[in-house]
């Protein structure tokens, strides 16, 4: 009996077997000769020698290219700022000219008359820009008031349903003024539009032979003690009979004194 114990015998098998898998590959190396050699990959790496000299700047160089830098950057924050001022500047300047202005913004009239006070009588008459409810609508986005007197209850109907059909959030309160017992008082009118909580539209001749007089008669009280408007509030007269001269020169010198302004269609 064999004295080579059995696990050292299955080990030798194992290694036989393997010697046997190998043989091909011996059987290959013989057929050509020689043996495989394993090269590894050329990875082209560049010689020591081959490697151009760093660039090197003096300590005097590099403090005047950070100068110069700083200097850039200090520039170009200056234009940037520069080029803001003059767009605020000139959209304050336009913004209470009829032919120049553009895109309205609800902005304080005390900022907007700082630049160009807002004319006391503005005649759409020659060159409208806008038709009347986009204008009416114009000086609500302005943020001011404004009372419409017209004799033509069409032109009345679709100026207040250009507003209806605005957002509701976006949609300023205009009121539709009309005669009897249950209508808008002129009082009531006057004070909204003299602190700016609403607007109306007037389409009754009649009705517009009170107001007018009430108007100017509550301005020249308003005068009396130097009180303006803090929101520009318009009178719009779009009625087929021009304004009487005498009315028309008195609300322009009240409208002077007490920031209204009478636009005229």
């Amino acid at each position: 009996k064999s004295s080579v114990p059995e696990w050292k015998q299955q080990k030798k098998g194992r290694s036989g077997d393997v010697a046997k898998d190998a043989a091909p590959e011996d059987k290959l190396e013989s057929q050509i000769g020689g043996k495989v050699e394993s090269t590894g990959v050329d990875v082209g790496l560049p010689d020591e020698s081959s490697k151009k000299p760093a660039l090197k700047m003096s300590e005097a160089d590099v403090a005047t290219a950070h100068r110069l830098d700083r200097w850039n950057l200090a520039i170009t924050r200056f234009l940037i700022l520069a080029a803001v001022l003059i767009l605020v500047a000139d959209y304050l300047r336009r913004a209470n000219i009829y032919s120049l202005a553009t895109f309205p913004l609800r902005l304080p009239s005390v900022l907007l008359n700082s630049m160009t006070p807002m004319p006391p009588l503005v005649n759409r008459s020659h060159s409208p820009r806008r038709s009347i409810p986009e204008e009416l609508e114009w000086l609500a986005r302005r943020g001011d008031s404004f009372v419409y007197l017209t004799d033509n209850p069409a032109a009345a109907s679709a100026a207040l349903a250009h507003f209806e059909s605005r957002q509701k959030r976006k949609r300023p309160q205009v009121l539709r003024v009309t005669d009897g017992q249950d209508a808008i008082s002129d009082e009531f009118v006057f004070e909204s539009l003299w602190f700016g909580r609403g607007s109306f539209v007037v389409d009754s001749i009649e009705r517009m032979e009170y107001m007018l007089p009430r108007f100017i008669k509550r301005l020249e009280q308003r005068r009396a003690t130097r009180a303006r408007v803090r929101q520009t509030a318009h009178i719009v007269w779009d009625v087929s009979a021009p304004l009487p001269e005498s009315a028309r020169e008195t609300l322009v010198n009240l409208a002077r004194s007490t920031g209204f302004s009478l636009l005229l269609q």
